[in-house]
């Protein structure tokens, strides 16, 4: 389905009218794809492909991508040695108890913040580091666009909305009806997503500890210095 279709599902599960509660269900219908279903777990649909950019001498924070949600790993390319260092990930006091502002040199570690990703020692180079993160899935725009999540799971996706929706419209009986087909311990469609989560975890396909996995870069996309 695409987001109009979905719309247009939880509209009529609602009972309102379409055209007077079109901005309420596109809020409802990206609160539950961003916050419900992403922002609950780290899911093999949002690894992003792999991210690279080149240190600035001098210069400690870069920008994380605009949807960047979680790290997997961090690591830099030492292009005479071939090999790939990973960069350990630090707690805001861990990063200053190493390092002083003064400190330079070869990248060892790192700090993210909400908005940026802060390497320590500051480099004192051009290094190139390489990334492997979770991304939010892209916002809809218009009706035809289209999802991982509302192509293989549209009814989670109108599950979820149509229950925020009776929340917002304060009807929370009809709301926990929706509810209940999300997360009842049974067969709720987020714990059929779970499940799948799950399995692929123990298959392999995504390996349970996020360092176990990577091989090297094969894809890139830059960050914004």
């Amino acid at each position: 389905m695409n987001f109009g279709e979905i719309k247009t599902r939880v509209s009529r599960n609602v009972g309102r009218d379409f055209t007077e509660f079109n901005e309420d269900v596109e809020q409802m219908i990206k609160t539950a794809i961003r916050s419900d279903i992403c922002g609950s777990r780290n899911y093999w649909f949002m690894l992003k492909d792999y991210t690279e950019f080149n240190t600035t001498a001098g210069v400690s924070a870069y920008t994380l991508p605009t949807d960047f949600k979680d790290e997997l790993i961090f690591w830099y390319h030492e292009s005479d040695a071939n090999s790939y260092i990973e960069l350990s990930t630090l707690s805001e006091r861990e990063y200053r108890d190493r390092w002083s502002s003064d400190d330079d040199g070869e990248p060892e570690g790192y700090l993210l913040t909400p908005t940026s990703l802060i390497i320590g020692p500051k480099p004192d180079d051009a290094y190139p580091i390489t990334g492997k993160y979770y991304a939010y899935l892209d916002e809809f725009v218009d009706d035809e666009d289209e999802n991982y999540l509302t192509i293989n799971h549209p009814e989670l996706v109108i599950a979820i909305a149509t229950a925020r929706s009776f929340d917002r419209l304060q009807e929370p009986q009809d709301g926990m009806a929706w509810w209940n087909k999300v997360i009842d311990p049974r067969n709720g469609l987020m714990v059929q997503l779970n499940r799948q989560a799950t399995l692929r975890e123990l298959g392999g396909e995504v390996a349970l500890s996020p360092r176990s996995s990577v091989k090297g870069p094969d894809k890139s996309e830059r960050f914004q210095e």
